[in-house]
Protein backbone atom coordinates (compact mmCIF):
# COMPACT_ATOMS: atom_id res chain seq x y z
CA UNK A 1 0.00 0.00 0.00
CA UNK A 2 2.53 2.29 -0.16
CA UNK A 3 2.16 3.83 -3.07
CA UNK A 4 -1.17 5.06 -1.53
CA UNK A 5 1.14 7.42 0.80
CA UNK A 6 2.55 9.15 -2.14
CA UNK A 7 1.60 12.62 -3.17
CA UNK A 8 1.96 11.88 -7.02
CA UNK A 9 0.05 8.79 -6.65
CA UNK A 10 -2.69 10.28 -5.10
CA UNK A 11 -2.82 13.28 -7.72
CA UNK A 12 -2.69 10.33 -10.69
CA UNK A 13 -5.84 8.93 -8.37
CA UNK A 14 -7.89 12.46 -8.40
CA UNK A 15 -6.99 12.88 -12.01
CA UNK A 16 -8.76 9.41 -13.38
CA UNK A 17 -11.32 10.28 -11.00
CA UNK A 18 -12.61 13.22 -11.91
CA UNK A 19 -11.26 13.76 -15.96
CA UNK A 20 -13.28 12.40 -18.46
CA UNK A 21 -11.18 12.11 -22.56
CA UNK A 22 -14.93 13.06 -23.54
CA UNK A 23 -18.17 14.32 -22.77
CA UNK A 24 -20.57 11.58 -20.82
CA UNK A 25 -16.97 9.51 -20.48
CA UNK A 26 -14.70 8.86 -17.35
CA UNK A 27 -10.76 7.33 -17.10
CA UNK A 28 -10.74 4.09 -15.70
CA UNK A 29 -9.07 3.34 -12.66
CA UNK A 30 -7.64 -0.12 -11.52
CA UNK A 31 -5.81 -1.65 -9.08
CA UNK A 32 -2.95 -4.12 -8.31
CA UNK A 33 -0.74 -5.42 -6.10
CA UNK A 34 1.22 -8.47 -4.93
CA UNK A 35 1.24 -10.54 -2.05
CA UNK A 36 3.14 -13.87 -1.40
CA UNK A 37 0.16 -15.50 -2.70
CA UNK A 38 0.68 -13.78 -6.64
CA UNK A 39 -0.79 -10.84 -8.05
CA UNK A 40 -3.66 -9.17 -7.23
CA UNK A 41 -6.17 -6.69 -9.47
CA UNK A 42 -9.15 -4.77 -9.25
CA UNK A 43 -10.38 -3.31 -12.46
CA UNK A 44 -12.80 -0.94 -13.31
CA UNK A 45 -15.04 -3.61 -15.20
CA UNK A 46 -13.38 -6.89 -17.30
CA UNK A 47 -10.35 -7.92 -17.96
CA UNK A 48 -9.30 -8.49 -21.84
CA UNK A 49 -9.75 -11.93 -21.33
CA UNK A 50 -12.70 -12.25 -18.90
CA UNK A 51 -15.11 -10.10 -21.42
CA UNK A 52 -13.77 -12.89 -24.13
CA UNK A 53 -15.55 -15.25 -22.25
CA UNK A 54 -18.52 -17.16 -24.54
CA UNK A 55 -21.24 -16.17 -20.99
CA UNK A 56 -21.56 -13.11 -19.85
CA UNK A 57 -22.67 -14.47 -16.57
CA UNK A 58 -18.84 -16.28 -16.14
CA UNK A 59 -17.19 -13.99 -17.05
CA UNK A 60 -18.92 -11.90 -13.93
CA UNK A 61 -18.22 -14.71 -11.81
CA UNK A 62 -14.42 -15.00 -12.95
CA UNK A 63 -14.56 -10.93 -11.99
CA UNK A 64 -15.84 -11.59 -8.63
CA UNK A 65 -13.16 -14.32 -7.44
CA UNK A 66 -10.66 -12.27 -8.85
CA UNK A 67 -11.60 -9.31 -7.29
CA UNK A 68 -12.36 -10.87 -3.85
CA UNK A 69 -8.59 -12.44 -3.45
CA UNK A 70 -7.86 -8.57 -3.90
CA UNK A 71 -6.13 -8.26 0.15
CA UNK A 72 -8.89 -5.89 1.98
CA UNK A 73 -5.84 -3.50 3.89
CA UNK A 74 -4.64 -2.13 0.34
CA UNK A 75 -8.27 -1.49 -0.78
CA UNK A 76 -8.60 0.29 2.60
CA UNK A 77 -5.81 2.39 1.94
CA UNK A 78 -6.44 3.59 -1.59
CA UNK A 79 -10.28 4.25 -0.80
CA UNK A 80 -8.93 6.82 2.03
CA UNK A 81 -6.33 8.54 0.87
CA UNK A 82 -4.50 11.05 3.24
CA UNK A 83 -3.67 14.08 1.32
CA UNK A 84 -2.29 15.60 4.22
CA UNK A 85 0.42 12.89 5.21
CA UNK A 86 1.19 12.32 1.53
CA UNK A 87 4.78 12.46 0.77
CA UNK A 88 7.12 13.58 -2.23
CA UNK A 89 10.38 13.52 -3.04
CA UNK A 90 10.38 17.16 -3.04
CA UNK A 91 8.19 19.15 -1.19
CA UNK A 92 7.38 21.64 -3.87
CA UNK A 93 5.77 18.99 -5.99
CA UNK A 94 3.78 18.39 -3.14
CA UNK A 95 2.48 21.73 -2.64
CA UNK A 96 1.96 21.91 -6.13
CA UNK A 97 -0.28 18.92 -6.34
CA UNK A 98 -2.36 20.06 -2.94
CA UNK A 99 -2.88 23.42 -4.84
CA UNK A 100 -3.86 21.79 -8.18
CA UNK A 101 -6.53 19.09 -6.34
CA UNK A 102 -7.82 22.34 -4.21
CA UNK A 103 -8.09 23.72 -7.39
CA UNK A 104 -6.23 26.63 -6.90
CA UNK A 105 -5.29 28.63 -10.41
CA UNK A 106 -1.89 27.66 -12.04
CA UNK A 107 -0.42 31.01 -10.66
CA UNK A 108 -1.64 30.21 -7.20
CA UNK A 109 0.69 26.85 -7.27
CA UNK A 110 3.66 27.84 -4.87
CA UNK A 111 1.34 29.40 -1.97
CA UNK A 112 1.05 27.64 0.93
CA UNK A 113 -1.39 24.43 0.94
CA UNK A 114 -4.99 24.78 2.66
CA UNK A 115 -5.27 23.48 5.75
Amino acid sequence: ATPFSRIWCAYEEYVALTSSTSPGTRMLLDMATSTGLGAHILTDGLTEPEAKSRSRNFALVLQLYRQMSFPAQVLRKGLKPSLHTAQASMDEDRVHILNKIAGRASNELDLPPFD
